[in-house]
């Protein structure tokens, strides 16, 4: 439910369509400039050197980094790094491409780097992150409130809880911050050591990131996850629903501006929220509010350096970091897709990265001729039967852009069949919707006391959805079990040896 206060007489449609085209052009812009991007000097013919992001913030005391995209041809590296006032932002290069910005003092300044006669700057606006007293002792009784009443605890959920504040709240907080930052209250969880729980001002720590005019906080990270799905589509997979969560994402180190990421997870996101005002989230002894259009994705910086290692596929299986990353864009995608899960729900996050991984993992392992390894393929449809147990169907094809699971599945084989001879036994399948299930792997186990061989195998069905496969029986009076499995769906038939 969207909810009303604007910070002006526009109406709130207008406001959010005025939003989602500043939103588009920012976004455009980078995603045009980075395509000329380039990892030793000499840029492309026709596209032009720019410093990504354009428009960066940073708070006092926190970093930021720029990067120049595709550098002019034949320049080696940034020859200079300057900034226009150095009480303001300082910077530092941090790379053959890249450059450290540290917030001084709140303000603005422009920072340029020069190589040979060819210059390209960015604004940096740096902000003082801190709250109002009133609007400091309005946030305190609000979470004392919620801390006294159980709905804000230092204990960690599987997945953050939202806390409803009113709209005097949000638009306070949203005139000391900014209307389009993420902002991270921790909480000394010393107070919740006394009954009832009392929150003063000076238990509140806060920080904020992001705006917008920031799309990109830390471009590295977004280009390093970016290339996960580049690999994918290399694959021949859809990534469209994930581009998109990837496109509307900001993405950060773990601390940036004091968000931690839980011991036990990989990364935290924050999705968008519906409301103009945006929402409190909480997790454990801090809280997050967003009144961002964009998501906000948290990797610890283990994960971080991995994927900048280019950590992408280990051992011919997608690696631990990159599975991180997508768990985090798939939050991002069934929220903005609304198929039918809670996007907070990480168990069902982790059963669908589970099953886009088997799925990456088969393709990675297929071999030239099309094969694919009949173990991989037996665990993707173990695991697309559980997605769909959790209730995870539709986002199997509109978040993952898969199939989804398969039903009917139908083993056309004789009842018997006699000793030495050969039989082609036909398997079937169909998508839900009833339409064949074409160019999808199957796991195929013949085994019993009457074939001449065990056999364990993965097929693929053709353009109608059916594949044939050769049963040889051995000796007679035997018996014959073959099963199949495909995306969840599954069968045996049985076929009895004779003289």
């Amino acid at each position: 439910m969207r909810e009303a206060g604007a910070f002006s007489t526009r109406t709130e449609t207008e406001v959010l369509v005025m939003k989602a085209i500043l939103h588009f052009s920012a976004r455009l812009a980078g995603i045009v400039a980075l395509l000329g991007l380039v990892g030793c000097g000499g840029g492309e013919r026709g596209l032009t050197p720019a410093l990504l992001p354009a428009e960066l913030l940073v708070p006092v005391g926190a970093n930021g980094t720029v990067l120049v995209s595709n550098p002019p041809r034949g320049a080696a590296q940034v020859d200079s790094w300057v900034t226009s006032n150095d009480s303001v932002v300082t910077v530092a290069a941090s790379g053959t491409w890249t450059a450290a910005v540290t917030g001084v003092a709140a303000g603005t300044a422009t920072v340029t780097a020069t190589m040979g006669s060819v210059s390209v700057a960015a604004t940096v606006t740096v902000v003082v992150d801190a709250l109002s007293q009133p609007t400091q002792e309005q946030l305190a009784s609000f979470l004392t409130a919620e801390a006294q009443a159980g709905r804000f605890s230092p204990v960690p959920t599987l997945k953050p809880v939202p806390l409803t504040a009113d709209d005097s709240l949000r638009q306070a907080m949203a005139n000391d911050l900014g209307p389009a930052r993420l902002v991270a209250i921790t909480v000394d969880t010393a107070v919740f050591a006394t009954i009832p729980v009392v929150i003063t001002p000076g238990d509140l720590t806060v920080a904020a990131v992001g705006s917008r005019g920031t799309p990109v906080p830390d471009v590295q990270i977004e280009q390093d996850v970016g290339r996960i799905l580049d690999k994918m589509e290399g694959l021949g997979m859809d990534t469209s629903t994930l581009r998109d969560a990837y496109q509307s994402t900001d993405f950060y180190p773990d601390g940036a501006g004091n968000v931690a990421v839980p011991s036990d997870a990989g990364g935290v996101t924050f999705t968008a929220e519906h409301t103009f005002w945006g929402e409190f989230v909480v997790w454990g002894s801090y809280m997050v509010f967003n009144s961002s259009d964009m998501s906000h994705t948290f990797l610890k910086a283990a994960d971080v350096q991995n994927l900048r290692n280019g950590e992408i596929v280990q051992n011919n299986t997608l690696s631990g970091s990159a599975l991180t990353a997508l768990h985090e864009m798939i939050h991002t995608a069934v929220f903005q897709t609304g198929c039918g899960v809670d996007d907070k729900d990480d168990q069902v996050v982790t059963k669908l990265g589970a099953v886009l991984k088997a799925k990456i993992d088969i393709e990675l392992s297929r071999q030239p001729n099309g094969t694919a390894d009949s173990t991989r393929v037996a665990n993707y449809s173990r695991l697309v039967r559980e997605a769909q147990d959790l209730g995870g169907e539709c986002c199997l094809v509109r978040v993952l852009g898969l199939p989804g699971s398969a039903r009917n599945l139908c083993i056309n084989a004789p009842k018997e069949i006699e000793a030495g001879s050969t039989y082609w036994v036909q398997i079937s399948a169909e998508k839900t919707d009833g339409s064949p299930l074409a160019k999808e792997d199957v796991y195929v186990h013949i085994s019993g006391s009457g074939v001449s061989a065990p056999s364990t195998l993965a097929v693929r069905t053709n353009n109608s959805g059916w594949v044939s496969v050769a049963v040889t029986a051995g000796a007679p009076m035997g018996v014959i079990s073959v099963s199949a499995e495909v995306l969840g769906a599954s069968g045996t038939a049985t076929i009895a040896v004779v003289e």
